[in-house]
């Protein structure tokens, strides 16, 4: 499910930038605005911590898979919106909000994934699989992105995160807990 999210996060950080010369800002521009909605989508998932433990990383994980995959798929099924700030900005500060959500809760999935007997580098290994699988997605968007316009590179954003929604269905938090349980009585 990770795999599928940091394959998005690689194309996404080759697609952006370049949409933004195409759409006429300069890299200044991009960098400013992209910094700005990374610190208040950092922001709102700094604040939506309790809530994402009260309620569950997984559950939050899984819907918030599903609304960045929907502001991915209206930039990729509506290209007219983006010459329009007022509708390309909200739809940005929102994916940029649910990617921060999947961020978090998927940390903090990760975190209840782990044996505590081995609980750093299980989580290490964790992070850093994360970070090879972005790699992987610059290096295999880099192979088709010739070929692709932006409005189905958004389109493949989409994908990859629906994927990602109906792949984390198939995870069972309750068997895993018990499996834990089961590794602590024994250690």
């Amino acid at each position: 499910v990770e795999f599928l999210n940091r394959l998005r996060d690689g194309v996404a950080s080759a697609v952006f930038p370049s949409l933004a010369v195409e759409l006429g800002y300069s890299g200044e521009q991009y960098a400013l605005f992209n910094g700005w909605i990374g610190l208040v989508a950092a922001g709102v998932g700094v604040a939506l911590g309790p809530l994402i433990d009260a309620v569950g990383a997984y559950r939050i994980l899984f819907h918030a898979f599903v609304l960045s995959a929907l502001c991915h798929l209206v930039a990729g099924l509506a290209p007219a919106l983006w010459g329009n700030a007022d509708t390309l900005v909200p739809l940005w500060v929102l994916g940029a909000i649910a990617s921060q959500v999947v961020f978090v809760a998927i940390i903090a999935l990760f975190m209840n994934l782990c044996w505590p007997k081995v609980a750093a580098t299980q989580f290490a290994v964790y992070m850093s699989l994360a970070n090879l699988s972005r790699s992987g997605g610059n290096l295999a968007f880099a192979e088709v992105a010739d070929e692709l316009s932006f409005a189905q590179d958004f389109l493949v954003m989409a994908g990859l995160l629906f994927l990602a929604a109906v792949l984390l269905r198939f995870f069972n938090v309750d068997v895993h807990a018990a499996q834990l349980a089961r590794l602590r009585s024994r250690s």
